[in-house]
Parts: C-alpha cells; structure tokens; sequence
C-alpha cells in the first residue's frame, strides 16, 4: 500500500494569490531563468483566480521587464498545505537584497508640461525586496523602478500594501 500525504485546507486568514515572477534574461547559455520574486495578494471576491492580474500586476510585472524584458509572471493559488510548501521550495535559493522604487512617470511630458508640473509635489516608497537565484548575485540588478501615471496616485498607496515574499 503507498503511503498518501494528507492535503489539508491552510486557514482562511492565509489564503491568497502567489505571483511568481520568473526574472529571464540573456546568457551565454541562452535564455535563461536566473531569478523569482514572489509576492502574496489577498484572495478576495474581486482578486482571485479567475481575475488573475489587475494594474498593481501590470506596473510591478513592466518594472522588471524594463530590465529584463522576456520575464513572465506566473500566478498560482495559495489555499492547500501543498501550495505552501511549493511556496517554501520556491524560496529556498540564494537570496539577493534589492528594492522596488515607486515614482512619478514623467518620461511622456515635454519640457513645458515639465516647467507646469514643477511646482507639483509627488510621493515615493522604496520597497525592499528580495530575488531567489541559484547564479550568481551579479546576474541581477539591485534596483527596479516602478513609474506610476500622475493620474493614478493612488497606485503608489497599492504597491505599498503588496506582501513581498
């Protein structure tokens, strides 16, 4: 008889949606892995599996392609004892210190837009973050820039509130 693992229910309050992003970059070798970064959203009625990426997704998946661009994000449930222990494997790698920086996208303006918008006052965070690899930590860069539009300031309130692995 094989012996069976129980698959237990984790408890309500640690339920979420795992986004793993898979850092790929060019190498000697190709293409090639040589990173993650996990964070957990909050499993609700409005963010859950069947609605798998809103604009906090989108600004944290383009922040990492900007530097490398093939990277693709992967989003799996948190809800099983089996999905947490997946979570625990994912992160046992070597553990690289870098930071999300969240500021104003000013690239698209011109210079007298820019003149007009000196007088403005933006807000930004700096979110410390960390990359799993098995390569060495000079494959991956230590800072990342997330750009949010002047009309959605509350943007940099939602990036502040992820749950970074």
């Amino acid at each position: 008889m094989e012996d069976y693992t129980r698959i237990e229910w984790l408890d309500q309050s640690e339920w979420g949606i795992i986004k793993n992003i898979h850092i790929i970059s060019d190498t000697k070798y190709g293409e090639t892995l040589v990173g993650n970064i996990l964070y957990k959203r909050d499993f609700t009625e409005s963010y859950n599996c069947n609605s798998p990426e809103d604009e906090v997704d989108i600004a944290i998946l383009y922040a990492i392609k900007e530097l490398y661009p093939k990277s693709q994000v992967i989003t799996t449930p948190l809800l099983l004892s089996t999905h947490k222990n997946n979570l625990k494997l994912c992160k046992n790698k070597i553990k690289v210190a870098s930071e999300l920086s969240v500021i104003p996208k000013l690239d698209d303006y011109s210079y007298a837009d820019l003149i007009e918008l000196k007088s403005l006052k933006f807000k930004t965070i700096k979110i410390p973050i960390t990359v799993y690899t098995i390569y060495p930590k000079s494959y991956i860069h230590k800072m990342f820039n997330i750009k949010y539009p002047l009309d959605k300031p509350d943007l940099i309130d939602k990036i502040a509130n992820i749950k970074f692995e």
